[in-house]
Order: C-alpha cells, then sequence, then structure tokens
C-alpha cells in the first residue's frame, strides 16, 4: 500500500504542472505570492502560511496567470521604504529559480532570510534575451521576518 501512494505522489508530481494549462492567460490562474513555513505531505500547498514568518528558510507559493513558458522565476527581496523619489529599493537579496514545464502556471520553492525584519518581495518572471533578461513584473508582496 505504501508503495503504490509512493507511485501515486510521484505520478501526480510529474502530472499536476501540466494540467489544464495553456501557453498563456487562460483565466485559471491569476497573479499571487504567498509565504510558509514548509510544504504540507501533498507536496503542493504551504504549511503555516502568512505574511509573517520566522528567520530562516521561507517557504513561497507563486501563481502566475501566464504560464511561464521556457522563463525562469526572479525574488527580489528588499527593504521596503527605500527607493523614494526615484531611487531604486534597497535589496536584501535576489533570488532566481529554473523554469519549469512550458505550461505551469505555479511554483513552490524556498529562499533564505537570517535577518528579521520587514521586506517587500517582487515577483518576475524572467526570460532570457542575449545574457540580458527581460523581466516581467508578476506581484509584490509584504514579508515580515521575525526571531523565531
Amino acid at each position: 500500500m505504501k508503495r503504490f501512494l509512493a507511485l501515486a505522489f510521484v505520478a501526480v508530481l510529474c502530472a499536476a504542472p501540466t494540467c489544464g494549462t495553456s501557453g498563456g492567460s487562460d483565466g485559471d490562474y491569476t497573479n499571487q505570492l504567498e509565504f510558509g513555513q514548509g510544504l504540507d505531505n501533498t507536496g503542493y500547498d504551504l504549511v503555516a502560511k502568512g505574511g509573517s514568518q520566522p528567520t530562516g528558510t521561507i517557504w513561497f507559493r507563486l501563481e502566475h496567470a501566464n504560464a511561464r513558458g521556457d522563463r525562469f522565476v526572479r525574488l527580489y527581496v528588499n527593504y521596503p521604504g527605500s527607493g523614494g523619489s526615484g531611487q531604486p529599493p534597497i535589496p536584501y537579496g535576489q533570488h532566481d529559480f529554473t523554469p519549469g514545464a512550458p505550461g505551469d502556471h505555479i511554483m513552490l520553492s524556498s529562499f533564505r532570510v537570517t535577518d528579521p525584519g520587514t521586506y517587500e518581495v517582487a515577483a518576475y518572471l524572467v526570460e532570457e534575451v542575449v545574457d540580458i533578461g527581460e523581466e516581467t513584473l508578476v506581484i509584490k508582496a509584504p514579508l515580515t521576518v521575525t526571531e523565531p
């Protein structure tokens, strides 16, 4: 029975990212960014979701209305309130994640923040164009990081 469940789980992992997706926006997906402390036992949802997370590894779920294609995901973690008067925001970190299947609309992964504080996380889809990445903003979301 355990072997059957393990095989079924692997089959779902392989099939789910491409189920019901098309090459473009299909109305079933919206731009969302959620944070959590890990993945549930299905591997498709976050546990302890919320905009406030303890320092360390922070899991995220990014859903985007348009399929990723061959674009990769880039997260900028910035100090909020910086970049006023047309100045760029002060970065805390940048995290790049490799592309999935061309029809994917959802990415689950993690990054680390070791300093407590309030941040703004901006998620982009990036297409490589001759060694330069053309970024398309998906969504921005606040994140508060606290001591565990």
